[in-house]
C-alpha cells in the first residue's frame, strides 16, 4: 500500500457508511445524524468501526492532541488517514535479515539460482500492481549487484573502501571467523536503552502453551510444519489443559537434529504465547503442530507461524553464530546511552542492596530495560503526549513588558547559554516582536555556585483567570499504603519543561533576558496554572494505577505494594504507562525498589509513617530568630509536621502571639517583608522555643489506621483548652472500672444499677462536679445558708461519700457570703435584702467574669442578666473598662429598651461619669452593692 492507497482507502470507508444508511434504509440515521449532536455520533460510529491497531492509535491523537476529531468527521478523516499512514509505512520498512552463505561453494549455489519472480518484473508490472485494489504488499528490492558502500573503518582484510564480502583478496572460509573474532567478547552495540535484553548465553528462548506451561523453543525456518514431542504433549496435559488432536490418516517421516528418523501421527492444535523482554506476545490464532514420536524438550516453530506473524527474525542466528554484519556500518558507542546504562545497572544493584530477591532479579532487569523511559539529561525528546496546557486571560487585561533587569556578569554568562542551549533543542524560540513578556529571575542552587533560571511572572499571574483544581491531601492518602512493604520512588526529570504548551498560549509566558526575548513551547515553571495542570494530567494519564498502588505529588510517584510478585507487575504497568505518554524519568533520583522510602520529607513503610530525621536535625540545629521571617519560617517548618508533635498549639502559642504582633505592623506577611522586621525573644519565648524543638525530637510515629479496629473517641476539658484523643483498638478488653477500688464493701445494687447502702446512693469521692453540686444544693436552705453540721446532716441522709466532712469544711471557708474567720478575727458581713423585680426589662444585673489564660485576646467577659425572665447576654472583652459596659447597655437599649433599674457592684468601671450619663440620659437609675454584701446582686453572685 502507498500514501494514495491509505487516503484512497480511508475515503472508501467514509463513503461507504453514508452507503450502507441509504442502501439499507435506514433513514432514521440521517435524522440523527442531522441533530445538534449528530456529527459527534457519526464520528464515534466510524471510530469504533476502524481496525483494532487503528482505533488505538486514532483514540490516543484525538484525547491528547485533537479532540475536535470527536465533532468534527473532516478532522477525523485526517487523522485516520495519518495514522493508517504511520502503520503502513511501519509495516514497509519491517527488515527482512536472510542466511548470508557461509562457504564459497554456497555463494556460488546462491548465485546458480534463478532470481524470484519479484526481483525481475518490468516497469509494467510495477505499475499494474500499484493500480491494483488488493491488500497483498509487494516489496522491491535493488539489485544485488548494485554496489553497496562500504563500512566506516574499511575492509578487514585489506582496508580498502568495500564490504569484506567483495574482497578479492579473502580466503574462502576465513572471513566469516575473522568476523567472529573481532565481534566476540566486544561491548554490544547500542541502538537505545529501550531496547529490549538479548537473549543470555546459554538460556533458551521459552514458549507459554496454553498459559500454564513455559518450555523452550527454537525457530528454524526452513521447517514447513510446527512440532512438538510427545513427551513434552503430554507434561503439558499433566496441567489439566484439554487440546484439539487430529489424528492422521497417513503418518508423516521427519528427520531429526543428528539424521534420526521419527514419525508424527497426530496434529494438536496449541495456544501459543512468546516469552519476550516486554512481555508475552500471544498468538492469536492456535498453532497446528506435528505430534513426533521422540523426547525432545523444545517445540519447533516452523516457517508457517513465523511468516504469518512476520518473525523471521527470531530464525536468524546471532553473532556467537557466526553471522558477520558487514552490510551493517559500524556505530560507535553513545556515551550518554551507556552511561544511562551503568546508572541503571546502579539502581538494579541498589534493589539488591535494599533486599530485593535475588530469584528475580532478571525478571527485574528485564522490565526496567524494556522501555525507552530513562534519561540522565532531558535532551531533544519530543514533549509528552498530553493534552497542552491553556491559559485563559482576564478580560480587559493590557499587556505587560517588563523592563530589561541589570544582571552580574556571571548571570549574564548563564542566561546566554542557559537559554541558547533552549533554543537548540527546540524548547524556547527566539521572538523579539512579542508585545508581553516578564522579567528572567535567577536563584542559585543550594549547595554549589550554578543557578536556576525562573520566571517572575506576577504581573502575567495576576491578569490569568487560575483554572481550579485539587491537590493531594497527604495526611488522607498516605493511609492507602497500610501493609505494603514494597516501594519504588520515580521523579520525572524536568518535569514541567515534559509537558507541551498550547500555540496559542505560548507568547502569553514569553520573557526576556538582558539581551532577547524568548517564547516557550513547553510548560514554564511559574505560572499560576503549572502546578494544578501538571498534578491533573499525571492522575490522568496514571489513573489505572492511581490510589490503588501509586501516589502522585506534582512530579514525584510513589509505587507501593504488599507483595514483590505485585510490585512487579505493578512497575512494569507503570513503566508501560510512562512510555506510552511519553514521559522521561531521573534515573539518578528514581529508585524501583525499597522497603522504606523518603516521599515528600516523610519516612514511610508499611507500619506507619515518621518525618525525615535530617529536617528535623536541621530544625533542632536553627538559632534563636533575630527577624520575623526566620521566625515566620520555623513556625511553619514545625507546623508541617505538627500532627507527630504531642500539645504542639500550647508549646507554639507564644511564638505564634510573637509573629502575629510583630507581624500586624505591615499589611503583607510575605517571607521578604518579614525578614526586614527585627525580632527579640524574651526568656518567655526563648523557653517556648526550645520546648518546640525538643518535641521535635520526640516527635511519635503516625500509624495507619485499620478499618477493622474498633475506634474510640476520649475527650478531656480543662480551664484553659480542650482536647480530643482518638484511638483505635483491634480487641477492647473489658477493664474493671477505677472507682470500684474505692466503692465501700456491702452494698448493694439497686433496679437502676446504683449502689446503695441502708437507701443511701453511694457517690465515689473522685467525682469532683457531682460532690459539688450536692454542696451547693445542700447549702442554701431556706433561711439563708446552713452551717457545717446542717450541711453533713442532710446531704448525708440521702447519700454516702467518703471523707465528707473534710469536703465542707473546703467547701464553706470558700463561700463569700458565710461568716469567716481571719487571723483569730469574726470578720461579720453586713446583712441586707436581695432586690427583686417581678417586671420584664425592670431591672438589669450585670458584672465582669474574669476568664483566664485563653487562646485569644479576650480575657473577660461581660454577663448582663434580666432580673424577671433571667435572660441573659455576654459581651466578650479583653479589658474591663466603662466604654465596654455602655456600649452594652446602649446595645440592649437598643433591643429591649431602657431597664428601669440598674444593678451592678462598685467597681470604677460601673461607678463613674460615663455610667452616669448614660443612666441620666436613659432615665434610668443606678442601685450600687454594699461592700462584702454581694447577695444584694444575687442574680449573678452567691
Amino acid at each position: 500500500m502507498i500514501k494514495s492507497d491509505v487516503d484512497a482507502r480511508v475515503l472508501d470507508y467514509f463513503h461507504l457508511c453514508n452507503a450502507i444508511v441509504k442502501n439499507n434504509g435506514l433513514a432514521a440515521l440521517f435524522a440523527l445524524f442531522s441533530e445538534e449532536d449528530g456529527a459527534k455520533k457519526k464520528c464515534k460510529i466510524l471510530l469504533n468501526c476502524l481496525p483494532e491497531e487503528l482505533t488505538t492509535r486514532v483514540k490516543n491523537e484525538i484525547d491528547f492532541r485533537l479532540p475536535t476529531a470527536k465533532s468534527n468527521v473532516s478532522v477525523l478523516f485526517k487523522v485516520v488517514s495519518e495514522k493508517a499512514l504511520e502503520i503502513d509505512r511501519g509495516d514497509l520498512v519491517l527488515p527482512r535479515n536472510k542466511r548470508r552463505p557461509r562457504t564459497l561453494e554456497a555463494k556460488q549455489e546462491m548465485t546458480s539460482r534463478p532470481l524470484k519472480r519479484a526481483r525481475i518484473l518490468n516497469e509494467n508490472d510495477k505499475s499494474r500492481q500499484l493500480q491494483s485494489q488488493t491488500t497483498q504488499r509487494t516489496i522491491f528490492r535493488t539489485s544485488s549487484n548494485e554496489t553497496r558502500p562500504g563500512p566506516k573503518g574499511g575492509c578487514w582484510t585489506c582496508g580498502g573502501r568495500h564490504l569484506q564480502a567483495d574482497c578479492p583478496e579473502k580466503l574462502d572460509d576465513t572471513e566469516y571467523t575473522t568476523t567472529r573474532t573481532k565481534n566476540k567478547g566486544g561491548t554490544a552495540k547500542l541502538k537505545r536503552i529501550s531496547v529490549c535484553l538479548p537473549d543470555q548465553p546459554g538460556q533458551p528462548r521459552m514458549l507459554r502453551v496454553s498459559g500454564v506451561m513455559d518450555v523452550a523453543y527454537h525457530a528454524d525456518s526452513g521447517a514447513e510444519t510446527s512440532c512438538i514431542s510427545s513427551t513434552a504433549l503430554k507434561k503439558i496435559n499433566e496441567q489439566g489443559v484439554t487440546n484439539e488432536v487430529a489424528e492422521l490418516t497417513t503418518p508423516i517421516e521427519c528427520k531429526l537434529p543428528g539424521g534420526k528418523k521419527t514419525l508424527a501421527r497426530a496434529v494438536t492444535k496449541l495456544k501459543l504465547s512468546l516469552m519476550t523482554a516486554a512481555g508475552p506476545v500471544n498468538i492469536i490464532k492456535p498453532v497446528s503442530c506435528l505430534t513426533l514420536e521422540c523426547e525432545e524438550a523444545e517445540v519447533l516453530l516452523g516457517d508457517d507461524v513465523l511468516k504469518q506473524q512476520e518473525l523471521e527474525l527470531l530464525a536468524a542466528p546471532s553473532n556467537e553464530d557466526g553471522d558477520d554484519d558487514d552490510d551493517i556500518p559500524d556505530v560507535e558507542v553513545n556515551k550518554d546511552e551507556e552511561a544511562i546504562r551503568l546508572a541503571v545497572e546502579a539502581m538494579i544493584q541498589l534493589a539488591l542492596d535494599e533486599g530485593f530477591p535475588a530469584g528475580k532479579i532478571e525478571r527485574l532487569r528485564t522490565i526496567v530495560y524494556a522501555y525507552d523511559v530513562w534519561r540522565l539529561t532531558l535532551g531533544s525528546d519530543p514533549p509528552a503526549k498530553v493534552e497542552p496546557m491553556r491559559i485563559r486571560m482576564k478580560a480587559g487585561c493590557k499587556p505587560f513588558r517588563a523592563k530589561a533587569r541589570k544582571y552580574a556578569p556571571e548571570y549574564q554568562a548563564f542566561l546566554e547559554s542557559f537559554n541558547d542551549k533552549l533554543v537548540s533543542l527546540g524548547w524556547v524560540y527566539e521572538n523579539p516582536s512579542r508585545r508581553r513578556a516578564c522579567a528572567a529571575l535567577l536563584v542559585r542552587k543550594s549547595g554549589g555556585s550554578d543557578f536556576r533560571q525562573t520566571v517572575d511572572y506576577k504581573p502575567s499571574n495576576s491578569q490569568t483567570e487560575p483554572i481550579a483544581g485539587i491537590m493531594p491531601n497527604l495526611h488522607v492518602d498516605l493511609e492507602k499504603v497500610r501493609g505494603s512493604r514494597h516501594f519504588g520512588l520515580f521523579d520525572f526529570i524536568k518535569g514541567y519543561w515534559q509537558l507541551p504548551l498550547a500555540k496559542e498560549c505560548q507568547e502569553l509566558l514569553s520573557y526576556l533576558t538582558h539581551r532577547k526575548i524568548y517564547t516557550p513551547r513547553r510548560v514554564p515553571q511559574g505560572s499560576a496554572d503549572a502546578a494544578l495542570y501538571f498534578q491533573s494530567t499525571i492522575e490522568r494519564c496514571y489513573q489505572a494505577l492511581l490510589y490503588t498502588h501509586v501516589l502522585i505529588w506534582i512530579d514525584d510517584l510513589l509505587l507501593y505494594a504488599a507483595d514483590i510478585d505485585t510490585h512487579l507487575d505493578k512497575l512494569q504497568e507503570l513503566l508501560e504507562l510512562t512510555a506510552k505518554f511519553g514521559f522521561k524519568l531521573s534515573v539518578v533520583k528514581s529508585c524501583v525498589y525499597k522497603q522504606e522510602v523518603k516521599w515528600c520529607g516523610k519516612v514511610i513503610n508499611g507500619e506507619g509513617v515518621t518525618h525525615d530525621s535530617g529536617r528535623i536535625e536541621a530544625l533542632q540545629n536553627m538559632p534563636y530568630p533575630t527577624n520575623a521571617g526566620e521566625l515566620q519560617q520555623f513556625i511553619c517548618s514545625t507546623n508541617w509536621m505538627r500532627d507527630s508533635i504531642v500539645d504542639y498549639a500550647r508549646l507554639a502559642h507564644p511564638l505564634q502571639d510573637t509573629l502575629d504582633t510583630t507581624m500586624a505592623q505591615v499589611s503583607r506577611r510575605t517571607k521578604r517583608v518579614a525578614s526586614g522586621l527585627p525580632v527579640a525573644l524574651t526568656v518567655q519565648e526563648c523557653a517556648a522555643y526550645n520546648a518546640v524543638k525538643q518535641a521535635l525530637a520526640n516527635s511519635a510515629t503516625l500509624a495507619f489506621p485499620k478499618p477493622e479496629a474498633e475506634t474510640i473517641l476520649l475527650t478531656d476539658a480543662s480551664d484553659v483548652g480542650w482536647s480530643v484523643n482518638c484511638d483505635a483498638i483491634e480487641e477492647l478488653q473489658a477493664a474493671q472500672p477505677r472507682h470500684i477500688v474505692d466503692r465501700p464493701q456491702g452494698l448493694t445494687q439497686s433496679r437502676v444499677v446504683l449502689w446503695c447502702s441502708d437507701d443511701r446512693i453511694w457517690i465515689p469521692s473522685n467525682e469532683e462536679s457531682l460532690v459539688q453540686r450536692l454542696l451547693v444544693i445542700g447549702h442554701c436552705g431556706a433561711q439563708g445558708h446552713r452551717g457545717r453540721d446542717a450541711l453533713v446532716n442532710i446531704v448525708n441522709r440521702r447519700f454516702l461519700i467518703r471523707n465528707f466532712s473534710a469536703m465542707v469544711k473546703t467547701f464553706l471557708v470558700s463561700c463569700h457570703m458565710c461568716q469567716h474567720v481571719k487571723g483569730g478575727k469574726i470578720v461579720m458581713r453586713p446583712w441586707a435584702e436581695t432586690f427583686r423585680c417581678n417586671e420584664r426589662n425592670g431591672a438589669l444585673h450585670w458584672d465582669y467574669v474574669q476568664l483566664g489564660n485563653s487562646l485569644s485576646d479576650y480575657k473577660y467577659l461581660l454577663v448582663l442578666k434580666d432580673d424577671a425572665i433571667h435572660f441573659c447576654e455576654l459581651v466578650p472583652c479583653a479589658v474591663p473598662t466603662a466604654a465596654v459596659t455602655a456600649e452594652a447597655i446602649l446595645d440592649w437599649h437598643s433591643r429591649y429598651g431602657a431597664p428601669r433599674v440598674w444593678i451592678s457592684d462598685q467597681g470604677s468601671h460601673f461607678k463613674n461619669l460615663v455610667m452616669a450619663e448614660v443612666a441620666r440620659r436613659l432615665t434610668s437609675g443606678q442601685r450600687f452593692t454594699v461592700a462584702y454584701s454581694p447577695w444584694i446582686n444575687g442574680q449573678l453572685k452567691g
